[in-house]
């Protein structure tokens, strides 16, 4: 296995990975390249969020206020 793994330049690691793969999804699907992007992003912002925020920084700015991030998001939580 290990010269094996040497001479393809893989880890053994991932021969093993890519063994389950095929074992799994079948010999061809093994071998596709696979996306590394994640399946979800828990730490998105919702868009009504972000279209609230914006809502809150331009209100405060037309009324002569401070509208940077903390003061936006002082008002976010004051307005529940």
């Amino acid at each position: 296995m290990t010269t094996f793994c040497a001479e393809h330049s893989i880890s053994r690691k991932t021969f093993y990975a890519i063994r389950h793969r095929a074992l799994v999804e079948g010999q061809a699907a093994a071998l596709e390249p696979r996306s590394r992007r994640p399946k979800s992003s828990p730490t998105t912002i919702a868009n009504d969020v972000k279209v609230q925020a914006v809502g809150v920084r331009r209100a405060l700015e037309e009324s002569g206020l401070d509208h940077g991030p903390i003061s936006v998001h002082d008002k976010m939580v004051a307005l529940g």
